[in-house]
């Protein structure tokens, strides 16, 4: 079996930028708040099938990897809003603030009604109860583009990423007769290019520095509109992951859920955050939500090391779901089109075994390689037991 090493690419927006959403609603076309690695994998196929075949052939094959990117202010990686964060209707927002009334992670507080129905959850936010008003605000889902957990000296805190978006007016085309429509008007909204953004690269040790000297300094263009402008990109960096998304190791992050979460002696809690779309298939090969243990022992253990079918078995499903498809230019047709849970879904199971070291062995090799189907286009990217649930909990950060 192949040894796979992870890399962070960086870029630089050098113009505005949109990526398209499957669904837009009327004359509105709006953009994705991320950029999937599918897109980034056809913008550097080009690039690299000029500079290193082989490299090319990597990629076609699945073997190099890209999920997708995200913006990183000040360098610190950036992970899509887990399902389980909740936030004031009013003023929601990670941080506390004159507009903001910051978060509460209802992941800990669910898997314990489970085993005692008497558990209350929140449903109101706590700072409006308390103000002059006595306010009961709803709590809602948190949305957003996503958030870094800043690791300084002390406690580690938690801060929501933003981005500048704008738009445009065009006005629509007659192909049939080349001159503009008339009447038909339609607007577009883009991404301004205010900061760095980044994504991992999986790929096979030792192609590191082949694969930083083909793309770095390079250029690609990515994104809708790209003949008025849009969507020019710089490779700033191409370096070795340090720390994978600035976590501690899994084992360490398993073994304080564990702590917190309190499941019964012999068994373990896995919570699972997707960071990209994640296809599960079922026993037939057909997308499922809950998919069963089987299937989802062979998908994280095929050699059945630790986590066997007898073992598993499905405890919380927190997610969204949405439709992957794309374009294939090659034969000038849409791509296969798929369900998979959004970013930020969070799925929880349990595994009856002791043994957390090697279940920790196990999923880090889940982390490195992904889950499920398609992840050569960089579907598939997960990350166990993030700490987020752990350091934010039935409080207010």
């Amino acid at each position: 079996m192949t040894a796979m090493e992870r890399w962070t690419i960086g870029f630089e927006p050098q113009a505005p930028f949109l990526v398209s959403r499957r669904l837009s609603l009327g004359n509105l076309r709006e953009t994705e708040q991320r950029i999937p690695g599918r897109t980034l994998r056809g913008a550097l196929a080009g690039l690299l099938q000029a500079a290193d075949a082989a490299l090319a052939e990597d990629l076609y094959a699945g073997r190099l990897v890209i999920g997708d990117a995200r913006p990183t202010p000040e360098g610190w990686p950036t992970l899509p809003i887990p399902a389980s964060l909740r936030s004031c209707k009013r003023f929601p927002g990670l941080a506390i603030g004159q507009e903001k009334h910051g978060f509460i992670d209802l992941l800990l507080t669910l898997l314990r009604r489970q085993r005692d129905p008497k558990v209350s959850i929140p449903s109101h936010c706590p700072i409006c109860e308390k103000g002059p008003d006595h306010a009961l605000t709803p709590l809602k889902p948190l949305r957003g583009v996503g958030f870094q957990r800043v690791q300084g000296s002390g406690r580690p805190l938690y801060r929501e990423v933003k981005m500048e978006i704008s738009d445009r007016t065009h006005s629509a085309m007659d192909h049939l007769l080349g001159t503009v429509a008339p009447g038909f008007l339609y607007d577009e909204e883009f991404i301004l290019p205010t900061g760095g953004w980044s994504a991992v690269l999986t790929l096979p040790a030792g192609r590191g520095a082949q694969v930083k000297a083909a793309l770095t300094g390079r250029t690609v263009r990515i994104g809708a509109s790209r003949t008025r402008g849009l969507g020019q990109w710089k490779i700033a960096t191409v370096e070795p992951e340090r720390q994978p998304w600035g976590l501690p190791p899994l084992a360490e992050r398993l073994q304080r859920f564990q702590e917190v979460a309190g499941p019964p002696a012999g068994e373990l809690l896995l919570p699972m955050l997707c960071v990209t779309p994640v296809v599960l298939p079922d026993a037939l090969g057909r997308f499922t939500i809950e998919p069963d243990p089987f299937t989802m022992a062979n998908a994280l253990d095929p050699a059945g090391t630790c986590l066997t079918a007898e073992r598993l078995a499905p405890v919380l499903t927190m997610a969204d779901l949405e439709r992957v498809g794309g374009w294939n230019s090659l034969p000038q047709l849409p791509a296969p089109s798929d369900l998979a849970f959004m970013p930020g879904s969070v799925l929880v199971w349990k595994a009856r075994t002791a043994d957390l070291g090697a279940v920790a062995k196990v999923l880090s090799e889940v982390e490195r390689k992904g889950l499920g189907y398609r992840r050569a286009e960089g579907l598939g990217i997960v990350v166990f037991a993030h700490p987020i649930h752990c350091e934010v909990r039935e409080h207010v950060q």
